[in-house]
Formats: C-alpha cells, structure tokens, sequence
C-alpha cells in the first residue's frame, strides 16, 4: 500500500486516466502534459476495445504506458451459479471497500435502473435484463479484482476520473482520486476529491479568505453547458427532427453491427426509439397550458424544486444516500405552511424517462404546481422564496445570489453556507421549513456569504472557455495548462509540478460576480 503523507515531496509516479469519451481529446492532451511535467507512468482506462483503438490511433506512441478495457469483465463475466463461495468473497470485498456492492449498483445505469425511482423509462438494456442477482455481484468480484490487481501491480498514486469502485479503491490503497467537474458558472471546472463529486478546496478557501468587497454576487446567465443543450433540445424538439432522429438512431446501428462495436450490444433499440417517442410528448406535456409560467407565479410564495435526470451520476453517484425525487416532493408538499406553493419543474433530460403516471400523481398534490419546463431555471430561482434540491444546479445558484436552500443531498460543497439547510431526515421537514417561511434568514448576510462563496468557487476552479462537450475537439491548449496547474494545487501531498510562474497567475477568466470578464 502507498502511503502519502504531507510534505513529502515527491511527485505523482504512476498515474491512471479514466478516459471518459466526452473528454476524449482534452485527456489525450492532458496525459501528454502530465507526462512532461512528472515523468509518470500513464495508464489508460476504457470501457470498449474500439475506444482502444481509438487512443492508439490518436496518440504517440509511448503516451500511455498501457490502455486497458476495465470493463471487459463486468459487461461480460462467466455464468455464475447462486453459490455461497460468491457471495463470501463478495461480503470480504465489500468491507474492503467500505460500502456494498448493492450501494454501487445505485448510480450504474444498467445494474442500478430499479433504483432509478423517477426514471423508470429510461432504455432497458441487455445488461439490465440479462443480469440476475449472482451475474451482477460476480461482475462486481471481477471489477474488485481487476483495480485491486491494477493498483498492487502498477503502484497507482493518483486516478484521474472514475466511478465509485476505483475511488475506494484509491482510497484503500492510499492514492489520491481526482475527476473533472462543471462549477455550473459560466465554463468554469474543478477537481473532485471523491465520486461524490464533492472538494473540500471551496469551503476552506471560503474561510481562508477575507470577507468579499461586494455585498451581493448576481449570476447573469445560466452557465455555457446548459445553455448549449437547451438549444439543440430546441433543435431536436419537433416532430420532424423525431423521425430524422428515429432513422439516423436506425442507420447508426445497423453499422454498428456490421462493424462489430459492442455498442451494437448495448441498449435495444426498440426501446430507444419508444424513449423518443415518450420524450416528443412528454415535452408537449410539460409545456402546454396545465403547465404555469413563471409570470403566473408573481406575487405568490413558493419554494422551487428542479427535477433531476433519471438514472443519472448527478443522483446515484453523488447523493447515493438520498434519491428519492417523489418522496421529496411528498415531504415537501406535507409541510408547506398554507398559502405556500411548491413549483416543479422538468429538466430537458428527463422527459421521456418518468413513470407513467409520475406528473399525475404530482399534480394531485394540491399545493404543487408544474412549472413550464422551458422556463429557465435561473429566473425561478429569483423569484422562488427558496430552493429544494438533491444535487441540482439550482440549489448552487440560490446559494450564491443568497435565496434559502433545503438540501437532501450530503455532498454538495454549499452545504456548509448558514442559508443552506442540510436535511438529513424527511420524516419532519417543518424546522427547515419555518426558519425559511416563518422565522426567515438574515438575506442580507446570505448575499454577502453568496458573493464569497462564488469567489472561492472561482478561485478554486479553471476555465474550460469554449469547451462545450459537443464539439470534442473544439477546446484551447491554455485550457489544458490552467487544469493541470488546478489539479497540482489540490494535491498537497506532491510537489508542485505546475511552475511558480503558472500558479501565481489566476487559473479562469471569471470575476466574483459570475461574468466572463472576455465576453
């Protein structure tokens, strides 16, 4: 086992990249500038062998060290016998880890779908349908087994990107764990500690920190990712584009599977087509007139829950402790004082995935009301007298401009701020409730801790600039530099291995009030 300890100088010897396909050609680059820097071994992770091929056909020879499949053995493990051998070794792997395989399973869009309570429209899969109980836990045997072999073999000390088995596992071994995440300002991305996507850089930078000069911090825009897929969800939204889509999807796999790929092997594609069909008109659904504008709400009181996508890593993964979207809303609309109202609203990525009858049994909540779905979430929250969220953006974007905050998710790197409450029990939601509706919270030292929030976020992040996770190749080497100088500062452990010029020098483009300062 590695053990780090603070101060110890030494620079990151062995380096794993999860190399995940929205990233492709910004890691490569990445890779190569680690590379240079520390002179580390750099291993790559893939989930297929085309993606293989891919970084061999797209790199120099000699960048990765080694380019492995890590999930060869769990997409396709031997048939397993209901066996007590099996799940022994599963029961020692699992305090190894710290955590069940079944906890795993909640952010795994294939093992986990059941777990997916407000997403249970989402594509069935060969892997959902083919795997039973035995198959899966031999899957997650397998996937212990190859990363415990990976880390003892290669003598990882630092893993670049990944789930939650490979964080644990770099956390038993004594490595650092690092993923890139959206700071949801702007193009602004941080460095991870963990699978929750949670640092603790932003809290500690919050109170290392002077109070702001500013007495408030104002988001001007949504930021630059929602903003790009909210145009090309227009785009795909009418029913032309519904059967252009349909036969591109068609077309697309029949060449998939004259190729060969494994994605040929993945979802069915009966089922892709019913999911945009389902998302066609659950979108009219959410926008027509049962739905409220926004302007429908003035003058009146309400707290604002955004719905989250289902099965998504923003829910499993990160709030593993609490997903439950509906029993929220529930929660929620139990203890609303009269004269209050709860607004939901859809999120573009989810329509098509809801339980049949999900925005029924909403609406039959008589103190909640849909919101227009195209209404942007940042103008609700303006108006909202609070937000709820697990994990969602809008939760972030209340805490900055100063609006209360019930959270269920234990992650959030807000959580920490005075008008945040952190709920860790929705048996009784009535305490949070009237400190926000009846006590009230001091607003004015909210916007103040709001606009020193947002300076720490910044401070703590990089600018990704015109990086849109549309384009792959469309992103600036300075961006590359700004997240390698990023990830060196958040590990106290190495020694620096960005230059005293390249740290001293602001590593994103942003000011404390949310605007890009070259726009």
């Amino acid at each position: 086992m590695t053990n780090l300890t603070a101060g110890d100088g030494k620079m990151p010897r062995s380096i794993a990249i999860l190399l995940s396909p929205e990233l492709r050609y910004f890691l490569i680059d990445l890779a190569r500038d680690l590379k240079q820097r520390t002179g580390a071994d750099i291993h790559g992770y893939v989930a297929t062998e085309q993606e293989i091929t891919f970084y061999q056909t797209n790199s120099e020879e000699g960048l990765f060290d080694s380019l492995s499949n890590a999930e060869r053995d769990v997409r396709n493990p031997p048939a397993t016998p209901d066996s007590a051998e099996l799940f022994e070794e599963a029961a020692i792997w699992e305090r190894k880890i710290g955590t069940t395989f079944a906890r795993l399973a909640v952010s795994h869009r294939h093992f986990g779908r059941g777990y997916a309570l407000a997403g249970s429209g989402h594509p069935r899969s060969r892997l959902s349908e083919s795997f039973d109980l035995a198959r899966m836990t031999r899957a997650y045997v397998m996937q212990c087994r190859f990363w415990e072999n990976e880390f003892a073999t290669r003598s990882i000390d630092l893993v670049i990107n990944g789930g939650t088995t490979v964080s644990l596992m770099a956390k038993r071994h004594g490595a650092f764990h690092r993923a890139i995440l959206g700071s949801r300002i702007e193009n602004l991305h941080f460095w991870a500690q963990d699978s929750h996507f949670y640092t603790s850089e932003v809290e500690s930078k919050f109170y290392a920190e002077p109070a702001a000069d500013v007495e408030t911090a104002e988001l001007l825009r949504p930021y630059m990712v929602e903003r790009t897929h909210r145009q090309i969800f227009k785009n795909k939204s009418s029913l032309f584009r519904l059967i252009q889509e349909a036969g591109v999807m068609i077309a697309r796999r029949a060449y998939h599977h004259l190729r060969g790929y494994e994605k040929a092997r993945g979802y069915y594609l009966t089922e892709e087509l019913k999911f945009i069909g389902r998302r066609w008109l659950d979108t009219r659904r959410m926008t027509d007139q049962r739905t409220l504008t926004l302007s429908q709400l003035a003058g009146k009181p309400f707290i604002f829950f955004p719905l989250h996508t289902e099965p998504e890593a923003s829910v499993g993964q990160a709030s593993p402790e609490f997903f439950f979207q509906h029993a929220a809303i529930a929660a929620i609309s139990r203890d609303l004082p009269a004269g209050y109202l709860l607004a939901v609203k859809e999120t573009i990525h989810g329509v098509g995935r809801r339980p049949r009858d999900f925005y029924t049994q909403v609406a039959d909540l008589k103190n909640v009301v849909w919101l227009n779905m195209m209404e942007y979430g940042l103008d609700v929250v303006r108006d909202a007298t609070a937000v709820a969220t697990i994990t969602g953006t809008a939760g972030m974007e209340a805490a900055v401009i100063g609006k209360p905050v019930i959270s269920f998710g234990r992650h959030n790197i807000y959580n920490f701020l005075d008008h945040v409450f952190d709920v860790a029990d929705i048996t009784d939601l009535s305490i949070p409730i009237r400190a926000i509706t009846q006590v009230g919270v001091d607003l004015a030292q909210a916007r103040r801790d709001g606009a020193r929030y947002i300076r720490a976020v910044t401070s703590t992040s990089f600018d990704m600039r015109d990086y849109n996770y549309v384009n792959l190749k469309k992103f600036q080497k300075t961006s590359v530099t700004d997240a390698v100088t990023s990830l060196s500062a958040s590990l106290p452990t190495f020694s620096r291995f960005a230059s005293e010029e390249e740290n001293a020098t602001e590593p994103n483009t942003m000011d404390a009030s949310g605007s890009n300062i070259d726009a």
